[in-house]
């Protein structure tokens, strides 16, 4: 990692295809896995709390709120749901054309150097002749920005994080709480909850 300051010029913005983002894939695999083992274990639960009548009604329940979310294997309309509830999480779950800020960044007592940064901004964009203060890593000769800030503003410059390595983490531990509460591991629990809920004047 390096830090430079310097007046920026030669500003350009593009659209190129995004890269593989192997932690988001796999989640998504998972996903199509996580769901129908979340119906499972659902009506299991509600079966064994209120009978087969209520798990049954439950089941039909989900299987309606999946259609009208366009189902668990439509992963595109699950892009767009999880990334209007999340807005946050976009630049992970959108992987398709991402927007490139290329410029040179001009040192005081040094030579030009050409800078790069991709994704989504927080904060404002880079503006031409403002004099920033920029840090990031050398790759084939140009700086790949990860943060800076515009010194004459104090504005941050800073690309948007891409969360799919939480996103993958928390996939895997919401599958394994599903399939242990198969085996009825959280059964103690779930009914002391319940009665100390119902227990409550």
């Amino acid at each position: 990692m390096m830090t430079i300051q310097g007046r920026i010029s030669h500003l350009r913005t593009y659209l190129e295809e995004g890269g593989r983002d192997w932690a988001l894939s796999v989640s998504k695999i998972l996903w199509c896995i996580l769901w129908p083992l979340f119906i499972v274990a659902s009506f299991r639960l509600l079966y064994i709390l209120f009978g087969i009548v209520a798990a049954i009604l439950g089941v039909i329940f989900l299987l309606l709120i999946s259609k009208v979310l366009g189902g668990p294997f439509h992963l595109v309309m699950l892009d767009e749901w999880l990334s209007r509830l999340f807005p946050p999480l976009r630049s992970a779950i959108r992987m398709g054309n991402i927007r490139v800020y290329e410029f040179r960044l001009h040192p005081p007592q040094a030579s030009p150097l050409d800078c790069k940064m991709k994704g989504e901004l927080q904060g404002a964009g880079p503006v031409q002749g403002d004099f920033y203060e920029l840090e990031g890593r050398i790759a084939g000769g140009a700086l790949m920005v990860d943060r800076g800030v515009n010194l004459a503003t104090g504005a941050m410059l800073r690309p948007r994080r891409l969360y799919s390595k939480s996103i993958l983490l928390t996939t895997i531990l919401l599958l394994g709480i599903l399939g242990i509460s198969l085996f009825g591991t959280f059964d103690g629990v779930i009914f002391d909850l319940l009665l100390t809920v119902l227990s409550e004047p």
